[in-house]
């Protein structure tokens, strides 16, 4: 019969748990790669994740990542249309990703930066 846990390590491993956030990331030609990240993980490590995949083409100054608040879903604001959405670039990499407002998680998409 398995030791139970001691109550440490249960608070220790609940608050890992809801530190963790689900990013997925969007290739420019199609694709997608996923990760568990922490909330204090800063940009430069999802950046990095990029670099390990071999796709460090990405992870440079000619590429942004978009995060759209609202991908599918258009908003009107004046009469125009258009989508909620967030660029990150490299400058941004010391910033947790939590102080990016990525704190819950969701889809990056990679673009090239016009």
């Amino acid at each position: 019969m398995p030791k139970p846990m001691p109550m440490e390590e249960k608070i220790e491993y609940f608050m890992q748990e809801r530190s963790n956030i689900h990013i997925t990331i969007h290739m420019p030609g199609g694709g997608c790669v996923r990760r568990i990240f922490v909330k204090s993980d800063n940009l430069q490590v999802v950046y990095g994740y990029l670099r390990v995949l071999g796709l460090g083409e990405y992870a440079s100054e000619s590429y942004r990542l978009v995060s759209a608040s609202f991908p599918i879903h258009m908003i009107s604001v004046n009469g125009a249309t258009e989508s909620r959405r967030r660029c990150y670039s490299i400058e941004d990499r010391w910033s947790t990703l939590d102080e990016l407002g990525l704190g819950n998680g969701g889809d990056l998409y990679l673009e090239k930066k016009k």
